[in-house]
């Protein structure tokens, strides 16, 4: 994203990695991740919390983040 809010409150609430699917096969299996973008949110110690394709919109974007980080 391009937008500077969302990025601070992504950054500050979570932290975010980005995977290559084709080359980082495990994790993609691991995850169950089949469509591009994909967003898995894991406690630290990798139980699923949530998981959605990444929505398109900053806004919405960002309200999705606050609502993971209070779980």
């Amino acid at each position: 994203y391009k937008n500077p809010e969302l990025v601070q409150k992504i950054n500050t609430q979570m932290v975010a990695i980005k995977i290559n699917g084709d080359r980082q096969r495990e994790l993609r299996e691991r995850y169950r991740i089949t469509s591009w973008p994909t967003d898995v949110y894991l406690t630290p110690s990798g139980k699923e919390l949530y998981r959605t394709t990444s929505p398109q919109d900053a806004a919405v974007y960002a309200q999705l983040v606050d609502r993971v980080a209070l779980q």
